[in-house]
């Protein structure tokens, strides 16, 4: 879902990840897993690629939508959370950027990630 070419489908899906998460739910702790260990790094990734043109609007609407996921995740319990994906070195810096010097709303998250996309991508 986060590395389809089509940008219209891409933000499709990152929207889906994103209601899932604002749903309550009992087994939440393994679907906030799921989305760090599986989605999350994916679509790391797939923003650092070249294709990925942050300045395009179709484009800008997925970087909307990956801001509106991290916002969620930020206020969610991720104690005894155990990251199993290894991401390069330079995009978990990106991450740890994000996430950690944001604020933690979506118009505060949304520029850091742009920011991020072009430092990285040299875009």
């Amino acid at each position: 879902a986060t590395e389809v070419p089509d940008p219209v489908l891409r933000k499709t899906c990152i929207a889906f990840f994103k209601e899932l998460l604002n749903q309550p739910s009992e087994k939440k702790q393994l679907f906030v897993g799921y989305i760090y260990n599986v989605f999350l790094p994916s679509m790391m990734r797939s923003i650092f690629q070249p294709n990925f043109a942050v300045g395009d609007a179709m484009w800008s609407r997925c970087v909307t939508e990956f801001a509106h996921v991290l916002a969620l995740l930020k206020k969610q319990d991720l104690s005894g959370l155990v990251w199993t994906d290894v991401l390069p070195l330079e995009i978990q810096e990106a991450l740890g950027m994000i996430m950690m010097k944001s604020g933690s709303t979506m118009e505060e998250i949304e520029p850091v990630i742009v920011e991020m996309v072009r430092k990285v991508g040299k875009r």
